[in-house]
């Protein structure tokens, strides 16, 4: 990913790699890219780069969403993080 031009936001990115629907559930595949700036607990970001996955399972009941489940690949995050070893 190129670096922001000076005084530029570093972007961050959420692309939906698949998306399959079943009776009364939606899931989604996840990637998510861009710079880590925030915080994590007590970690604040230097602009890391990141790009791990995730998958968002939804139960849908009369068109809306009843319940959501998240996981992430976290262990990817947090080494890219430089919190563990690689």
């Amino acid at each position: 990913m190129k670096e922001p031009a000076p005084g530029k936001k570093h972007r961050k990115y959420c692309f939906v790699c698949s998306l399959w629907r079943e009776i009364g559930f939606v899931v989604a595949h996840l990637r998510f890219h861009g710079h880590f700036t925030g915080r994590l607990g007590q970690i604040q970001g230097q602009g890391q780069t990141i790009n791990f996955i995730a998958t968002d399972i939804y139960r849908v009941t009369d068109g809306r969403v009843a319940e959501n489940w998240h996981i992430e690949d976290n262990l990817t995050l947090q080494q890219q993080l430089g919190l563990i070893p690689k």
